[in-house]
């Protein structure tokens, strides 16, 4: 800010004021959504907990497996408890580990179908302004 705009403002003012500095972009792009991308992107995806939990229920399994392999068990029903744990460990992981791949491919997908919309570099485009025409180069 300049000693003058400084000194145009109401006193004690210039002194809350934050230096601001602007680096230039080369190229900036703008790309427009709908609200049902804006919503998708908001709501974010769940997919990281999806496969933090599948990688977790995948080592609870194998670990339950090994302990069943290397442990002798008497008891037939804590045997079968160990074994009904690992079962299901490794569905849970299967289950979580599809849910994973398709809700990443899914926010890709909205992701590509914005950036397909970018028209061609080189391209022109009609920007119509109220009252006026205007053409734009991208």
């Amino acid at each position: 800010m300049t000693t003058s705009e400084r000194q145009a403002l109401p006193a004690g003012a210039s002194e809350f004021l934050p230096e601001i500095r602007r680096a230039r972009f080369g190229t900036l792009t703008i790309y427009e959504i709908s609200e049902g991308e804006l919503d998708l992107l908001e709501r974010g995806s769940g997919d990281s907990l999806f496969l933090n939990f599948a990688i977790s229920l995948t080592t609870l399994g194998v670990s339950l497996v090994v302990m069943l392999l290397t442990t002798t068990i008497a008891s037939d029903r804590v045997f079968a408890s160990f074994v009904a744990a690992a079962i299901v460990s490794f569905v849970g992981a299967l289950l979580l580990f599809i849910l994973w791949r398709r809700s990443r491919a899914s926010m890709s997908r909205v992701a590509d179908s914005i950036r397909r919309r970018m028209t061609p570099e080189g391209d022109f485009q009609a920007l119509s302004l109220p009252g006026e025409a205007v053409r734009l180069r991208n």
